[in-house]
């Protein structure tokens, strides 16, 4: 199994990686290191996590208030979504299509 990751989800952990540097440095590379894990989670074991809506699951990345939202297709996990925990929770919805 790999991931893909969309490049709407990679600009998303990129905007808050930046944002989080800017508050503290070393902050933004600590959230990238967070996601790769999380993300090497999912791989392994993609059923784990609960569904979110259809066939999306969720995934909360660890120490952040971040969750990745994945779908499995075939032999590859895609994630369509890095979303911010507190707001606008159900943006990304309309990737799904």
């Amino acid at each position: 199994m790999k991931a893909v990751v969309t490049r709407a989800a990679q600009q998303e952990l990129d905007r808050a990686a930046a944002y989080l540097d800017g508050q503290k440095t070393g902050l933004g590379e600590r959230l990238h290191a967070e996601f790769q894990a999380a993300a090497a989670r999912i791989v392994e074991n993609p059923a784990l996590y609960p569904k979110a809506v259809r066939d999306a699951r969720k995934c909360n990345v660890h120490k952040f208030p971040y969750a990745i939202i994945y779908r499995v297709r075939g032999d590859a996990v895609t994630i369509v979504a890095f979303m911010h925990l507190h707001r606008k929770p159900g943006y990304w919805h309309a990737r799904l299509s």
